[in-house]
């Protein structure tokens, strides 16, 4: 649940924020029928959005270089192409 919620902060903020208040609720309610304990679902959410931001931090940078180094490549045209156009239908 905080896995999600973190992704989802990261890509969109109004949905995250939405993503992050369910994330609480489904929390909450692990606690309230009694199937996982206060602590359990507090490291729950705080593990998975570690995970997530730290993962981003480290392969966000990553991900930039190796995309700035195939654009001196031949593949740069597969890399930079837009969506061809829409054909009509006759």
């Amino acid at each position: 649940m905080g896995a999600v919620a973190a992704a989802v902060l990261l890509i969109n903020w109004r949905l995250g924020v939405l993503a992050s208040v369910a994330a609480l609720f489904m929390a909450a309610s692990r606690v309230w029928v009694g199937v996982h304990y206060p602590r359990d679902v507090i490291v729950g959410l705080a593990v998975g959005a570690t995970v997530v931001l730290t993962g981003y931090a480290v392969l966000y940078k990553l991900a930039a270089r190796l995309l700035q180094a195939l654009t001196r490549t031949p593949l740069r045209p597969v890399l930079t192409a837009t969506a061809p156009a829409s054909v009509p239908a006759s």
